[in-house]
């Protein structure tokens, strides 16, 4: 049993640094994961935006239409006024919702960029425990010796 030892040792060397770089494969699928969500929710608030902004010009247009059936002239301060509240306001709400998308989209590359750096490091730990476990071995001093 002996003579087998210093193998024995290795193969589990060689697990322990397996395990390292799998966690590190799945810390790199799971960051592209969360980089990928991110992109989407940046997406997702841009058509938002587009649609606060479009129901602004529609209600914009729909303001001029019954001012000009009710017979208000298009120019009057009232009407001025209340399409630019509406414009401010929509603008506002466009604008919140590409916020909303980029806030999320940081968020989740901050969670990737630190899960990717949780799997380095334990692939880099991986490497540290097998050398550990090869010297501190009592065959390895009657391997090398």
């Amino acid at each position: 049993m002996g003579p087998a030892l210093p193998y024995i040792a290795l193969a589990a060397t060689a697990t322990t640094i397996s395990q390292g770089r799998a966690e590190k494969k799945a810390a790199n699928k799971e960051a592209a994961q969360l980089e990928a969500q991110g992109k989407q929710d940046r997406a997702i608030a841009q058509l938002d935006a587009r649609e606060e902004r479009k129901r602004a010009e529609l209600l914009q247009s729909r303001l001029r239409a019954l001012a000009g059936t009710s017979g208000t002239a298009a120019t009057s301060p009232d009407i001025i006024n209340q399409e630019a509240e509406i414009s401010a306001q929509g603008t506002y709400n466009a604008l919140a919702a590409l916020y909303s998308g980029q806030s999320s989209e940081r968020s989740k590359q901050l969670l990737a960029n630190a899960r990717k750096r949780e799997g380095k490091k334990a692939e880099q730990q991986s490497y540290y425990r097998a050398a550990s476990n090869v010297i501190s071995s009592d065959s390895f001093a009657d391997w090398v010796g």
